[in-house]
Order: structure tokens, then sequence, then C-alpha cells
């Protein structure tokens, strides 16, 4: 089966005859361009969604090792002020000799266990951070690869339908 698409329609000056195959193959490249063009946009989104969770998890991981690291600050405070109390009611002089150096061996741990789960948050968030960015950059790649299969496929297909209609 063929059609015939008059002189002038397509911008030629003849008749052109376009067999059923030569349209159904027209019709299956422009079903896989739009395929490649839909799956790339939908990688990229889906991409894009996990780099926005990433981001969102990163930030909580922050909050959490600042909350968690004010909890036992002040958990600590109240250590100190037990011990220093206990010392006092024991007959030890909490500002000097053996129990200054007690106090601030405990205040040194209390301060490096602080700062050691705050800088852990940090650097969970900083590597959530970093996937996020890889994730967007996946996502880019990947939707730029599909625009490039969505081209290469139209001009195969047009390469083959020029040969058939010029030889």
């Amino acid at each position: 089966m063929a059609f015939t698409i008059p002189a002038g329609t397509l911008g030629t000056t003849t008749a052109t005859t376009i067999t059923l195959g030569d349209a159904l193959a027209a019709f299956g490249t422009l079903s896989s361009v739009a395929g490649s063009v839909s799956s790339a946009n939908r990688t990229k989104a889906a991409h894009e969604y996990n780099a926005r969770a990433a981001q969102i998890d990163a930030e909580n991981k922050r909050v959490i090792a600042r909350t968690e690291a004010d909890r036992l600050k002040e958990r600590d405070r109240k250590l100190m002020a037990s011990m220093r109390a206990r010392m006092g009611a024991a007959g030890v002089d909490p500002g000097s000799g053996s129990g200054l150096a007690l106090l601030t061996e405990t205040a040194a741990d209390a301060e490096r266990d602080y700062r050691t789960l705050v800088r852990n948050g940090d650097v969970d968030a900083a590597r959530l951070r970093s996937q996020a960015r890889l994730d967007r950059m996946y996502g880019a790649a990947a939707q730029g690869s599909g625009y490039y299969d969505a081209g290469a496929t139209l001009l195969t297909s047009l390469s083959d339908v020029a040969r058939r209609y010029t030889s």
C-alpha cells in the first residue's frame, strides 16, 4: 500500500509516493525519539528528587548532631555541678589539687565528646550534600545522553529515508 502526496505539498516539484512501510518506520522513529526524551526527563527528575532528599537529610543530620551535642553538654554540666557538690560535701577543695584535676579532666572529656558529635554531624551532612551534587550531575548527564540518543535515532532514520528516495 502506498500514498501519493501531490507536488508542492512537501516543498517538492513532483508528486511523492510514501509506502505504508515508510509511514510505519517514521511513526516508529518518532515514537523512539519521544521515548528517549521522556526517559531522559524522568531519569533527571528521579535524580533531582534524590538530590533534594539528600539535602534534607544533610540538614537533619546537622541539626540532630547539634541537638544531641547540646543535650550531652547539659548532662555534663549537671555532672560537673554534682561532682563539685560531692567534693565539697567530702571536704575536697574543687578549686585546687586533685579535685581541680578531676574536674578539669572531666570538662575536657565532655568538650571533646561535644566537638566529636558536632563534627560527625557536619561530616555526615557534607557527605549527603556531596551525594546531592552527584545526583544532580547524574541527572543532567542522563538527560543529555537521552537527548543525544533521540537525535541520533532521528538522524539515522532520516538518513535511511533519504537514501531510499534519492537512489
